[in-house]
């Protein structure tokens, strides 16, 4: 056990090599849940990945299909696949020492706190019923410790200039364009954009508001 400890210290320091410093110590300790491992919630997973978060938990009750593999983090060989169950595989190809809890489970307002336990919660679901359902009962909660990333609008080929990030409240960010949704189309630039948005401001709220 100490053996693996060890290696799992050192790779998570060579895999955040040039990373923005001050986040060294706090990204390793840190749990970020996301709703929904589409378009968006798989490439917010594999970003936060990639930056050295130490857990995630994710939560999708569909499976890989073709037509995924045009934005999502998925691969041919993940088809037909629990979204959770291969995205897990997918992360822990970029990382091995993540840890990931999965649910592979519908989010409802009943569940939605129960299986989304951290701090910060990435709302990242394709229909506009979801995005509000689960905004809603954020909001609801009326919880100030906790964070709610979400998105809405990066359908079609617009600009990508367009895509930004907004406050709303003491504990909301929305991102996006708030225009174009999926009647637009959805590919893999804008969908990217709008999910790198979200990840990098759940590493902004890291920074500023939380300690391992």
């Amino acid at each position: 056990m100490k053996l693996m400890n060890n290696e799992k210290k050192r790779f998570f320091k060579v895999l955040m090599e040039r990373n923005y410093k001050p986040l060294d110590s706090i990204l390793p300790e840190t749990t970020v849940s996301i709703a929904g491992c589409g378009g968006l919630g798989s490439n917010v997973a594999a970003a936060l990945t990639r930056a050295g978060i130490g857990k995630l938990i994710i939560a999708d009750f569909d499976i890989v299909v073709m037509s995924n593999l045009n934005r999502q983090f998925f691969f041919v060989e993940n088809l037909n696949k629990p979204k959770v169950d291969a995205l897990e595989k997918n992360l822990k190809m970029i990382n091995p020492f993540i840890e990931i809890v999965k649910h592979n489970i519908k989010i409802t307002p009943d569940n939605a706190f129960e299986i989304l336990q951290s701090q910060i919660i990435v709302e990242a679901f394709d229909q506009v019923s979801e995005k509000t359902m689960l905004l809603n009962t954020f909001l609801e909660k009326n919880d100030k410790s906790k964070y709610l990333v979400t998105a809405s609008g990066m359908g079609g080929i617009n600009s990508s200039n367009l895509i930004m990030t907004k406050l709303f409240g003491d504990n909301v960010f929305l991102c996006g364009d708030f225009i174009n949704d999926s009647s637009q189309g959805l590919m893999s630039p804008r969908v990217n954009i709008a999910a790198a948005h979200e990840a990098n401001m759940v590493l902004k709220i890291i920074a500023n508001n939380l300690t391992p």
